[in-house]
């Protein structure tokens, strides 16, 4: 079901992102890893080129110049997009009463869904 499939996955260089590269990978689809942290996101798709054919491009889902190098990218490379993981946002470890209000947070995190269907048409 997914063999084939060129799948971006945003947030990809730990965590659930990370996780979701492998099971994709598993599956053999093709996985466009994207990440803010160039350093992180890079050891990411190097552990896991053995396992199937995976590119890391780094993003910042919060900038639509990067959100439309990320489509050209994976377009110029794999001349289509069958599934996007926007699994990329920010986070603040702080204690709830520490934090400051962030109004934009769901709106950052939106971002690329907001994005992506204007990059695409």
């Amino acid at each position: 079901m997914l063999k084939n499939r060129v799948t971006i996955i945003t947030g990809g260089a730990s965590g659930i992102g990370l996780a979701t590269a492998e099971k994709f990978l598993a599956a053999q689809a093709i996985v466009v890893l994207t990440d803010i942290n160039v350093k992180k996101g890079c050891a990411a798709a190097a552990g896991l080129e053995n396992k199937g054919r995976i590119l890391f491009v780094r993003c910042d889902v919060a900038s639509e110049t990067d959100i439309k190098k990320l489509v050209s990218i994976t377009v110029k490379n794999y001349r289509r997009i069958d599934i996007i993981i926007n699994n990329a946002g920010i986070g603040d470890w702080r204690s709830m009463e520490k934090r400051p209000i962030r109004p934009n947070t769901c709106l950052l995190n939106m971002h690329p869904v907001i994005c992506l269907p204007e990059v695409l048409s």
